[in-house]
């Protein structure tokens, strides 16, 4: 009977131990993944205030944080509050910002410069090479490589570099090198065969863009104002640089859905300007129209009438995927650049 009662005892603790031993392994393995969440959770949030403080700063910075972990996070723009995604966390964004996942960003503040009105933006990208295949000679072709060269950040470390490919030769150029290449180098040259890297962004600008072209990048035509990126078949209308860079940024990978991500991006940037530019374009029509009464000496209607026009094109949330509305867009904005230069001219605004 002792025997049995023994074994008995030997039989629970055997049990009992494999119990709280696999408890402590669970309980280990949920503190460990609680704990690494946690970090990454705070790169995260470190990364989006570092974000905040260039845009409101413009003061280039160097974010390094994610050096000290290896893990995946995106741009989500699925909400109406843009998101930064990281596994099964996410943290909002409150800036515009846009973004190519790497361990060691350059950040950077730019600007859509409208002459009455600039739209703000943090860009941060790791060591990136931007590559360049200019087929024609134009030099409409000429000033957009440099105008989308211009809004990358100026960084040794990461190593943001302007490439020129032609046939199977790439020659690599920091962004002030890029920037005092004359004409004669941004040349016509013939489809880019190269190797550029897995993670280099290749940029296509001819006159004769479409999707068959665009085997890989982004084919821009800068005279019909029209882009086009890998995957898709349908070309989008661009209004200005940002545009541009939306697709190149975003790339031509897809999410889960298949939705291309430089497609969703341009969407991004489209929505997040509009609305600002809406309200802007709201609030200083009623200055006009307050000035105008107070000031008889200065013509602000031509400035009132072109910001009231655009502030019925802008109500529209989908105006800039219609050809139409963008030269209504474009027409508008340049009336109003025209109606604020005047008023500068005759000493009415600064």
């Amino acid at each position: 009977m002792t025997n049995i009662y023994e074994l008995f005892k030997m039989i629970f603790g055997i049990i009992a131990s494999i119990f709280i031993l696999y408890f402590l392994i669970t309980y280990t393995a949920g503190y460990k993944d609680t704990q690494l969440a946690s970090v990454r959770q705070s790169i995260v949030k470190s990364f989006i205030t570092a974000s905040e403080n260039v845009y409101f700063s413009g003061i280039p910075f160097r974010f390094d944080e994610f050096r000290s972990q290896e893990f995946s996070y995106s741009l989500s723009t699925a909400a109406s509050q843009p998101q930064v995604e990281f596994g099964s966390g996410k943290a909002p964004v409150r800036v515009p910002l846009f973004f190519i996942e790497g361990e060691e960003l350059a950040m950077a503040r730019n600007e859509v410069d409208l002459g009455w009105w600039k739209f703000y933006y943090v860009l941060a990208v790791p060591a990136v090479d931007i590559v360049f295949n200019l087929q024609d000679s134009s030099g409409e072709s000429a000033d957009a490589a440099r105008d989308i060269a211009s809004l990358f950040p100026d960084s040794d470390s990461p190593a943001v570099r302007m490439g020129l490919c032609s046939g199977p030769r790439v020659d690599m150029y920091t962004k002030d090198q890029f920037a005092r290449l004359d004409r004669g180098a941004l040349s016509s040259a013939p489809p880019c065969t190269a190797s550029i890297g897995q993670d280099a962004r290749l940029v296509i600008i001819s006159s004769t863009c479409n999707p068959s072209q665009t085997a890989r990048g982004v084919c821009v035509h800068p005279s019909a104002k029209l882009a086009y990126i890998n995957g898709l078949s349908s070309a989008y209308n661009y209004k200005d640089s940002l545009d541009i860079l939306a697709l190149i940024i975003g790339g031509e990978g897809k999410d889960v859905f298949g939705s291309v991500k430089g497609g969703q991006l341009f969407e991004y940037k489209n929505s997040m300007m509009r609305k600002e530019l809406l309200l802007a374009a709201k609030m200083m029509r009623i200055r006009a129209e307050i000035l105008s009464s107070e000031l008889e000496e200065c013509n602000y209607f031509p400035l009132a009438s072109g910001l009231e026009d655009l502030a019925g094109i802008l109500a529209d949330d989908d105006y800039y995927q219609k050809r139409a509305s963008i030269q209504e867009y474009l027409s508008a904005n340049d009336r109003i650049s025209l109606g604020w230069d005047e008023l500068v001219k005759a000493g009415c605004e600064k």
